[in-house]
């Protein structure tokens, strides 16, 4: 958080910030290792703003018909049944 700054320098530094992000480009292998990691923490990636297709995309993973595996499965070869995903499995 920057400090110290005076009313209009908040102003701009908020403005400059927001149009920053709109200029950025990811690094996919590193964004994909990041997301890893905090999957493996546990973290929900929904919370970052990724949606499961977004996560789809970013670990390259199929999509079946129009919706993506949801990314609590990803690590397994098949998708789910019906009783697995319930008991959350």
């Amino acid at each position: 958080m920057a400090e110290g700054l005076t009313p209009e320098q908040i102003r701009a530094y908020r403005i400059a910030d927001n149009k920053l992000g709109e200029l950025a480009a990811w690094n996919d292998e590193l964004l994909a290792g990041e997301l890893q990691q905090l999957q493996e923490m546990e973290i929900d990636l929904e919370l970052l703003g990724f949606t499961d297709e977004d996560l789809a995309g970013i670990f390259g993973e199929q999509v079946v018909g129009a919706k993506p595996i949801p990314m609590r499965f990803r690590n397994l070869s098949t998708i789910p049944s019906r009783s697995r995903a319930i008991c959350g499995f």
